[in-house]
């Protein structure tokens, strides 16, 4: 017996299935407006940006080209800069601190600031101890100074003291204060 004889009853698609295919259909019919429609759009957009490009060209002269080229260079050189100068240390102001708390009878001789840690080594001489405690004492009330150490204490050849101090700063000194640039 042959196959084909026999009637069979063809599948019906369920509502669902029906509903995707036709949706798909026209989402992908509308795609391909819209891809077109926009190729449309973009197509003499291209053109015309093609046509200022080479308008552009013809108008501008080599020596226009050079010009451009160094205010290029000119303006990421002064962008360095302005990095390196937003972030520079304002060393200046130590030297006020310096002078505002030092004893008029202690000398100082050598000194190593380190603004990086914000530690300040002095190296000095003074004739008595009273003198380096009141030094000492002026240091401490500074409002920028957070620590004072005594690293070297020795007596020299005139019967002075020779000290080593060591100062840690509070970093906020080395900040530019308001107004200040």
């Amino acid at each position: 017996m042959p196959q084909g004889l026999i009637p069979r009853e063809k599948i019906k698609p369920s509502p669902i299935t029906a509903f995707l295919f036709y949706f798909s259909l026209i989402v992908l019919m509308g795609s391909v407006a819209v891809t077109v429609w926009l190729q449309f759009k973009v197509n003499p957009l291209k053109k015309k940006f093609e046509e200022n490009k080479i308008l552009i060209s013809k108008i501008k002269t080599p020596e226009d080209e050079v010009i451009e080229k160094e205010m290029l260079e000119a303006k990421k050189t002064l962008k360095d800069f302005w990095e390196v100068f937003e972030k520079r240390k304002v060393v200046s102001r130590f030297f006020v601190l310096l002078e505002n708390t030092t004893h008029p009878q202690v000398f100082f001789d050598n000194m190593n600031l380190n603004v990086k840690d914000g530690k300040l080594r002095l190296d000095g001489h003074t004739e008595n101890f009273r003198d380096l405690g009141e030094q000492m004492l002026l240091q401490r009330e500074n409002k920028f100074v957070e620590d004072v150490k005594l690293r070297k204490v020795s007596f020299n050849k005139t019967g002075g003291i020779d000290f080593s101090l060591e100062l840690l700063l509070n970093p906020k000194i080395f900040l530019p204060a308001e107004g200040e640039e």
